[in-house]
């Protein structure tokens, strides 16, 4: 992965956290989840990230490792990996 692609990933989580607009329009709510969002990081990597609100406060945001963008569009591609079974429940 290219270091700037991994430098725009961390700066855009600081932005994400500290509330700023512009970077959270880059953001779109996936499809099968209330919670997760997915950011495109150039045009190769995703970012994938979990937010948790209270009284429309965001709590805590929780990211995980830049995905290819090619293995997202897999039909093969497994959520498991990024939830447990305890987490899906809730």
């Amino acid at each position: 992965m290219p270091r700037s692609t991994a430098r725009t990933g961390l700066r855009l989580l600081g932005e994400l956290a500290a509330g700023v607009e512009t970077a959270w329009s880059k953001c779109q709510r996936l499809q099968q989840t209330d919670d997760v969002f997915s950011t495109r990081l150039g045009r190769e990597y995703r970012l994938l990230f979990r937010v948790e609100e209270k009284e429309g406060v965001l709590r805590s945001l929780e990211s995980w490792p830049l995905i290819p963008r090619a293995t997202l569009q897999e039909k093969s591609f497994c959520w498991a990996v990024f939830w447990d079974a305890d987490s899906m429940a809730s």
